[in-house]
């Protein structure tokens, strides 16, 4: 992330929002845009690391928006007297920001990234006895968008939508040779007693994992405000859902691993594995009222989450409350909760 394009920073102390489900403790949130920059390039060497940057913002011209691109590789290796065993990653994103609607009332930012990575642990040629190799390669693709829509009525101030889809491609390959006593190598899928053959004392294991995750969410919240009296209420609703599914075939084998603790190992592929969905809806109340020189602020929410919404076999559904309180005195002591 370019320090250049964060729009803004947002520290959450304490007890997040209703509108962060998945979060029970404090979180720093960044928003990043695009905008016309020079371009930059920037390198760092030292003995394990050596990284390449460059990145470049376009003005497309009026109500065209703006563009950024740019482009990360980056290789490190374990230990400076080892070449065999290092990491490798290349990113990219594309981002584009602009304004739309006669008032330009309606601010969009979306970006398209790509991810290449790969972790080597590779045979060393002098130190060869075992065999043993690691290699994991992961490709994914990303796209985001977010906006706000400012409609300045009494109800919907300011509406806010966030959509991603985020799909992988992962394969790992693992190899070590075994050599040891004579085990037993067992397939068996069902419990019982079970004729199996035994593996040779000395042989090469080689597996394959291959994995294609997707990840997909989509989030809407609507905010409006009014006054009590002297308190201010600050309301905010929206729903939000995320799906998170594994279209890959899992492990695959030439030869197990050796069997040490007596259980055989029972092949399920990830596809297999029913995708996992949360639905997810939430209201808030933000009050804040003077007392006398004295300011008190109190955030308190009621949040719905339902799981697997669309299996009744499956579905599980829980409410919760939040609430944070803060307190600041005249002489700026500030006592929250």
């Amino acid at each position: 992330m370019n320090a250049d394009n964060i729009e803004s920073v947002e520290v959450i102390r304490g007890i997040p929002s209703v509108e962060y489900g998945d979060l029970y403790s404090g979180a720093i949130i960044v928003q990043t845009k695009a905008r016309k920059e020079p371009l930059q390039l920037k390198a760092r060497f030292n003995p394990t690391v050596t990284q390449f940057w460059g990145g470049k913002g376009f003005d497309l011209g009026t109500d065209a928006g703006s563009l950024y691109v740019d482009l990360d590789y980056t290789k490190s290796n374990d230990k400076e007297t080892n070449k065999y065993q290092n990491y490798t990653r290349t990113t990219g994103t594309v981002q584009y920001t602009n304004r739309f609607g006669v008032k330009k009332n309606w601010r969009s930012n979306s970006t398209l990234a790509f991810t290449y990575a790969r972790d080597l642990y590779d045979m060393d040629p002098d130190m060869a006895y075992d065999q043993t190799k690691n290699d994991a390669k992961e490709r994914y693709i990303r796209f985001t968008t977010n906006g706000v829509v400012d409609f300045d009525k009494k109800f919907s101030r300011t509406f806010k939508y966030n959509a991603s889809i985020n799909y992988g491609m992962q394969i790992g390959y693992q190899q070590t040779y075994y050599d040891a006593d004579v085990t037993a190598e067992s397939y068996a899928i069902t419990n019982g007693t079970n004729e199996v053959s035994y593996l040779p004392s000395s042989y090469l294991s080689r597996m394959w994992v291959e994995g294609n995750p997707l990840n997909t969410a989509v989030k809407v919240s609507n905010q409006f405000y009014f006054l009590t009296g002297k308190v201010n209420h600050s309301i905010l609703t929206g729903l939000d859902w995320l799906m998170d599914a594994n279209y890959g075939d899992g492990k695959t084998f030439t030869r197990p691993p050796r069997n040490t603790n007596g259980s055989a190992y029972r092949t399920r592929a990830f596809s297999d594995i029913p995708a996992m969905h949360q639905l997810g809806g939430y209201v808030q109340d933000h009050l804040s009222t003077d007392l006398g020189t004295n300011k008190l602020n109190i955030i308190a929410g009621l949040r719905y989450d339902l799981v697997q919404p669309f299996d009744s076999s499956y579905d599980l559904q829980s409410i919760s409350s939040r609430i944070n309180a803060a307190f600041r005195m005249e002489n700026g002591l500030t006592i929250f909760n």
